[in-house]
């Protein structure tokens, strides 16, 4: 017989006559399956394989009878309660039959049919206890479901009532716990591990359940030698703990951050090395090309000598080449000059500290002085002109090689124009210097900041270098630089620094 058709009928124990036969034919005739058994031996093992409900008279429950059956049923499972119908008598009876039920214990739902009644109340009585039965078994379906979902958790996890009585525990909790989990159904957990008692995870778990809210942390199981990441769920009649096994984790953790030192060790070196070789290399430069200045000096002045106290003796081809020389010489030591400004603005130490833009615009203007005059050129400064974070100097200087660009790159044959202004965004300031020049095409913008680019060196002369001082300046004043230009339109070179 199957365990679900086992679990549907009805025992009926009454050793008195045919009153066991009655009662099966009234129960099979209402549509409920009933079995008669021969006694309570019979009624006690029956009752092991399944049953919906049990149907005793009260002539069977002798002392011995009570015994045997209150041993069947206290291996009942803890989902049931099993209904238990008891037919007596009037009387004194009735009195006596109840201090006997009280065997039972409290996990027996025990209904009392009183003699005499109606077969349709015996019948209705059953089909209340075959209702209370299947929404027991309702109840045992669904702590079956959810030990299969929490068997199935590759985590620890394990369940406490209030008393902290272990109601579940999956395998790999029991692994991690080193005991066997019929040992730990049950227990209280601080009597089977009194150590926990001055553990962490025992302040943890009275606080989780005292504030009623999820506590998560980490733990070093030291026996196992592995970390936990331990998340403990409360509620008012029961804690979970969920364990996870971070160990991995940890380890791989830690190998990173080992490996991050390494790399920034190695970083820092790296960086300390390639600062002294580029500071090595600045001094070499700026050296160098202070050094290159006398011998120039000494081939612009003889080369002039030449031509001012022996032109008449020198033919036109002499003439040439020496001319030639005079100009080679002067532009070789602008280069330099331009070179020593470009150390000058890497080496140097600037203070940063407020500066008034127009004060550093009035000392560019005055450094292109010469130029504006010769070219007869219109400069316009739009006011007010606001302070800026800067160093006032390298401003200046910064300012003056921005304008010098605009009046060098203007159109042939016509009268520079070149404006000046300033824009607040947020926490910078931009600066810039606007001319109807020549334009730089889109894919040159770049190129024009790199040192010794010259983009029309054929046509205007200059060393290369004034638009990377520019640049060098303003990175060491903390600001960025850049250019918008239309070929034939002009172009409006802007710098952003901090706003004062």
């Amino acid at each position: 017989m199957e365990q679900a058709s086992l679990e549907q009928r009805v025992l009926i124990l009454a050793p008195i006559g045919q009153d066991g036969q009655l009662t099966s034919a009234f129960l099979t005739k209402a549509g409920i399956d009933a079995h008669v058994c021969s006694g309570m031996l019979d009624l006690s093992m029956r009752a092991q394989e399944g049953c919906a409900a049990i149907l005793v008279a009260e002539e069977a429950l002798e002392t011995e009878a009570v015994q045997r059956l209150t041993r069947s049923l206290d291996l009942q499972p803890s989902w049931s309660e099993l209904p238990v119908a008891i037919i007596t008598s009037t009387g004194n009876s009735v009195a006596t039959s109840l201090q006997r039920l009280t065997a039972f214990g409290p996990r027996v739902n025990i209904t009392l049919l009183e003699r005499p009644f109606r077969p349709i109340t015996m019948v209705n009585t059953i089909r209340a206890a075959l209702t209370s039965r299947r929404r027991q078994y309702q109840v045992r379906d669904l702590l079956e479901e959810r030990e299969m979902v929490l068997a199935s958790i590759n985590d620890a996890f394990v369940t406490f009532d209030t008393n902290w009585r272990c109601t579940f525990v999956n395998d790999r909790a029991a692994e991690l716990i080193a005991k066997q989990r019929k040992d730990l159904l049950g227990q209280n957990v601080w009597e089977l591990f009194p150590v926990l008692r001055s553990n962490p995870v025992h302040k943890e778990m009275l606080r989780a359940m005292s504030e009623q809210q999820i506590v998560r942390f980490e733990f070093f199981h030291e026996k196992k030698g592995r970390w936990l990441d331990l998340r403990l769920y409360p509620s008012p009649r029961a804690l979970s703990i969920l364990a996870t096994d971070v160990t991995e984790q940890k380890e791989a953790q830690r190998a990173l951050s080992r490996s991050n030192e390494e790399l920034e060790r190695r970083v820092t070196e790296r960086t300390a090395e390639l600062t002294e070789t580029n500071d090595q290399l600045e001094a070499f430069v700026y050296t160098i090309a202070h050094d290159l200045r006398a011998p120039l000096r000494a081939m612009q002045a003889f080369s002039s000598l030449l031509l001012k106290d022996h032109a008449a003796s020198l033919d036109t081809t002499a003439q040439n080449y020496a001319q030639r020389i005079v100009r080679a010489a002067e532009l070789m030591d602008r280069l330099v000059i331009d070179l020593l400004a470009y150390g000058r603005m890497a080496r140097a130490e600037l203070a940063i500290a407020p500066v008034d833009v127009e004060c550093a615009w009035k000392s560019a203007m005055a450094q292109c002085e010469s130029d504006i005059t010769q070219k007869q050129a219109r400069v316009e400064a739009a006011q007010p002109l606001p302070k800026v974070m800067a160093h006032e100097v390298t401003l200046g200087q910064v300012l003056a090689n921005l304008l010098s660009n605009a009046l060098k790159f203007s159109k042939p044959g016509t009268t520079p124009h070149v404006k000046f202004g300033t824009e607040v965004n947020g926490k910078v300031t931009r600066l810039w210097v606007e001319d109807d020049g020549i334009g730089i095409a889109p894919e040159h913008q770049e190129r024009v900041f790199r040192i010794f680019e010259r983009l029309n060196g054929s046509t205007y002369t200059g060393t290369g270098i004034g638009l990377s001082i520019v640049r060098k300046g303003v990175e060491r004043m903390n600001g960025r630089v850049g250019v918008t230009s239309t070929p034939g339109q002009g172009s409006r070179f802007w710098i952003e620094l901090p706003k004062h």
